[in-house]
């Protein structure tokens, strides 16, 4: 968890958007989509996004394939990335303040709580039966 208070309130009110959110419908085939577009537009700069090499992200960073198929409690890591470091540095939630006022250390992610909800939609296709 982000030490400071504001990272603290940031991840509260994140992660409480998704719960909310993540419950509202089975996965659609446009949000899979629009996920999939918003995943490689925001997070394909450090993740793995899509199947194939699963492997090859920035150091330790894990694979969104990797994740969602290795880990049994990879719904609660997404849900919760918000305040894993180094997230919380550079992702923005529209309409949540950041957590420092400082300018953030990487070029900006700003998503809407449906946008979060598309990419969440798009890791949980990559699931394998």
């Amino acid at each position: 968890m982000p030490s400071s208070q504001a990272g603290r309130r940031n991840a509260i009110a994140f992660c409480g958007i998704l719960a909310l959110t993540a419950g509202l419908s089975p996965a659609r085939a446009g949000d899979v989509e629009a996920g999939a577009e918003l995943a490689a537009e925001h997070c394909a700069r450090c993740h793995v996004i899509g199947d194939g090499r699963t492997l090859n992200g920035i150091g330790s960073t894990p694979s969104f394939p990797g994740l969602v198929n290795n880990l049994d409690d990879w719904q609660e890591r997404f849900s919760t990335f918000f305040a894993r470091p180094p997230h919380p540095a550079f992702v923005r939630l529209d309409g949540v303040e950041p957590p420092t006022p400082l300018p953030p250390s990487a070029s900006p992610v700003v998503l809407t709580p449906m946008e979060a909800e598309a990419i969440f939609r798009y890791v949980e296709s990559l699931k394998r039966d």
